[in-house]
């Protein structure tokens, strides 16, 4: 059903000169109030409308046809239409504004709702041949998120099975995660611009994911300029970077499971809380739901730092059993009868 009652035009810049960035904020504030359309900042992962100019990087993934009817709605922002469905001219004015925000309303409210991404348990399609079908959420059930699930789904195909995999960003740029190396290469002009490769990222799906042989990624790695990041450490950036879809599913939040080890918290940001909940992961089983007591701000933030440790290979799930159980293993009488045994075998 559409979302025919949306009155918040969730918005996304994507335009990297400071000063063009500032005018088309300053623009949109004035023309949200003059046009009645309320304007929501937010990263373009979650937006409706992403503002981008062709010549940013990733704007190809953006602005292809293929993605006309799907979030977000692409607005090319330059000088030229170049026959794109949605154009703004630069430098923006509020005249042209008012009436592209009522319009944009109006295709948001048409398209379908946001509702949970489903799973998709299929790998990339190969250089000749498709990738068999994993089975990914056997044990370890990644949260769903709102976008970029592919995303994580494939770098957990990588450090599981050791696959090469790579996705083309635009003309000349390629991503490759190396499930062997566990490392993944990146254009070198991506380096300092994480977040926006991330947000370019979350639009790809598992089908855009291309296995690559010892070879090929050799003859890639040799005429592309890549940089390396340890995958672990892009790991967790990418699932802290994507947002969990809520409400999030009882059966993964009461889910009990542990850690096999501490993060590298040497090399990652984290926040005190990501130290608490590792610590205490390390030596109990626990679960979202009782290490943030239901607080939905610290569910969203243990959502994310479950992924990242699930896509990570850090957890250490048991289906079959309870946090209660995990947390308390055994009740006072069953610890008395167990000591009352050595005793009574002591005295003999």
């Amino acid at each position: 059903m559409a979302d025919v009652f949306q009155t918040e035009l969730r918005v996304a810049i994507r335009i990297f000169d400071g000063r063009e960035q500032k005018h088309l904020s300053q623009i949109l504030s004035m023309s949200s109030k003059r046009s009645e359309v309320s304007v929501l900042s937010v990263p373009a992962a979650t937006a409706d409308v992403i503002f981008i100019r062709h010549d940013e990087p990733g704007a190809s993934v953006f602005l292809q046809p293929g993605r006309q009817g799907k979030r977000p709605i692409a607005v090319l922002y330059g000088d030229e239409k170049d026959n794109h469905a949605w154009f703004l001219r630069r430098p923006a004015t509020s005249t042209d504004l008012i009436p592209l925000l009522k319009s944009l309303q109006a295709a948001v409210g048409a398209l379908p709702s946001q509702a949970l991404l489903p799973v998709d348990n299929v790998s990339g399609v190969a250089s000749v041949q498709p990738l068999p079908a994993e089975k990914m959420l056997a044990a370890t059930p990644i949260v769903p998120t709102i976008t970029g699930q592919s995303l994580l789904e494939r770098l957990k195909v990588c450090l599981e099975t050791g696959r090469v995999l790579s996705v083309q960003l635009d003309m000349n740029s390629y991503l490759v995660i190396d499930g062997k190396k566990k490392t993944v290469f990146v254009p070198s002009r991506y380096m300092e611009m994480q977040q926006t490769l991330l947000d370019v990222l979350v639009m790809f799906r598992a089908s855009d994911y291309v296995e690559l042989s010892d070879g090929e990624l050799a003859r890639l790695l040799e005429h592309a300029q890549m940089s390396s990041l340890p995958l672990e450490q892009f790991t967790w950036v990418a699932c802290h970077h994507v947002e969990p879809q809520l409400p999030i599913p009882e059966s993964i939040a009461n889910l009990a499971f542990m850690l096999t080890r501490w993060p590298s918290f040497t090399r990652l940001r984290y926040k005190p809380v990501h130290m608490q909940w590792a610590g205490r992961l390390v030596k109990t089983a626990s679960s979202m739901s009782n290490l943030t007591l239901g607080v939905v701000d610290d569910m969203i933030d243990a959502a994310k730092f479950y992924n990242a440790c699930v896509v990570g290979g850090l957890v250490m799930v048991d289906v079959g059993i309870t946090v209660a159980a995990a947390t308390n293993p055994g009740s006072r009488s069953e610890k008395k009868g167990v000591f009352q045994r050595i005793l009574q075998r002591l005295k003999k």
